[in-house]
């Protein structure tokens, strides 16, 4: 790649592991990459693949500020390609129009971005494209409290096995499951509160969780992958890749009935008397599938030039975050042999996403900032996942900002 085809690409969310991912594939293909997040120290920060990086206020508790800086970046970097890596992405769609002509911005307008966030609405939207979806039933928030109360107190009652959550949730947070239709009592009416909730027919199988990048309504690329260990009961911390061509029909049906451009990831159900697969909700953005992409260098050409990448399934590898690993899958399970053999069997045969012997300075940085992180959730008294993402989780929040002037942009 030559000087004038040099490409500036600006991944925001740079504390993200799927962020350093990406600035290592970017950066080896001849990119220019920079990188802003608005958590204190991010991992992206140390990496030798980043030219520039540069903390800016928080999109959810500063959100004109956040433009503002962001922009000033772009313009200052001479960006290209901007690359949302977390859910950041939702307020910078509500920043488009700010963006034209000066980068192109690598999300789809926030309604249809939340059209496809909501778990909801998510489903109603696929259903009426005719996919093949779980029955699903949506409490809105401006519902009477207590009729909603009855109604979600009516349906949990049923006997009915279900899932119940709320439309907007990462991390498996606040989702309840019951298999069999039997639940723990629990405060329903504050559950249900001033917030849309989802009930949906619980699926037996096994989950398979996708990554894909589409433009125009075309699949430029998909992988399927098992996320056997979680954080908690929520974000896997180890992705084991799958041929799953059920998921790829599925996915390639639904971008090009709603034309969609961007990163875009499902997590499905395999049912285990069929076969078959159904989602169970839509992330509009990068997740952890990206990993397994890490020695696939076209990736680099699906990002910027919207060239379909041919993958074989022997092309993919499956990866960890390793310190997660050790968190949250040893020390759990030190009384469960059965269960300690299989994490130590998978342990051993997958990369860590993090460590990089020609970038070793990330591997490093990421034990301070940790431990950064487990002192503030310590001191807040809350999990670590909570404060991790506190300054950027989106929740159908509406900027009412005023046009950001050039001037602004760069600080003047």
């Amino acid at each position: 790649m030559t000087a004038q085809q040099t490409k500036t690409i600006l991944l925001t969310g740079g504390r993200a592991p799927a962020a350093l991912e990406l600035a290592r594939i970017f950066s080896r293909r001849g990119a220019r990459v920079v990188a802003v997040d608005s958590c204190g120290p991010f991992i992206c920060e140390h990496s030798r693949h980043i030219v520039a990086s540069r903390r800016v206020p928080s999109p959810r508790f500063e959100p004109e500020k956040y433009a503002n800086a962001v922009l000033g970046f772009i313009r200052e970097q001479k960006v290209d390609l901007v690359v949302p890596c977390t859910e950041e992405t939702f307020y910078l769609a509500q920043m488009r129009d700010q963006f034209l002509g000066d980068c192109e911005l690598l999300c789809e307008p926030i309604d249809k971005l939340r059209r496809l966030h909501h778990k909801g609405d998510f489903m109603k939207w696929a259903d009426s494209l005719g996919m093949s979806t779980p029955k699903t039933q949506v409490f809105t928030k401006e519902q009477n409290i207590a009729d909603k109360f009855e109604s979600v107190k009516a349906q949990l009652n049923s006997g009915q096995p279900f899932v119940l959550k709320p439309a907007f949730t990462r991390f498996a947070n606040e989702v309840i499951i019951s298999s069999d239709g039997r639940y723990e009592p629990f405060d329903i009416k504050a559950f249900a509160g001033g917030r849309d909730l989802v009930y949906q027919q619980f699926l037996p199988g096994r989950q398979v969780n996708t990554f894909a990048l589409a433009h125009e309504g075309k699949l430029l690329f998909n992988v399927a992958y098992h996320g056997d260990w979680t954080a908690g009961k929520g974000a896997s911390i180890h992705f084991a890749p799958v041929d799953h061509g059920g998921c790829r029909e599925w996915i390639e049906a639904f971008v090009a009935k709603t034309n969609f451009s961007g990163q875009i990831s499902f997590d499905f159900i395999q049912e285990a008397r069929t076969g078959k697969v159904r989602p169970i909700e839509c992330n509009p953005r990068v997740t952890s599938g990206v990993h397994l992409l890490a020695e696939i260098p076209e990736v680099y050409d699906a990002y910027v030039n919207k060239t379909p990448v041919e993958l074989s399934f022997d092309r993919l590898k499956a990866a960890q975050v390793r310190l997660a690993m050790v968190t949250f899958g040893i020390l759990p399970n030190l009384r469960k042999p059965r269960k300690l053999a299989k994490f130590a069997w998978q342990f051993a045969r997958a990369r860590d996403v993090v460590l990089d012997t020609s970038d070793p300075r990330p591997f490093f940085y990421q034990f301070y900032i940790y431990q950064h992180f487990m002192r503030r959730a310590l001191l807040k008294r809350v999990p670590l996942q909570h404060v991790a993402i506190e300054d950027m989780v989106w929740n159908d929040d509406v900027l009412c900002m005023q046009p950001v002037s050039e001037l602004e942009a760069r600080g003047a």
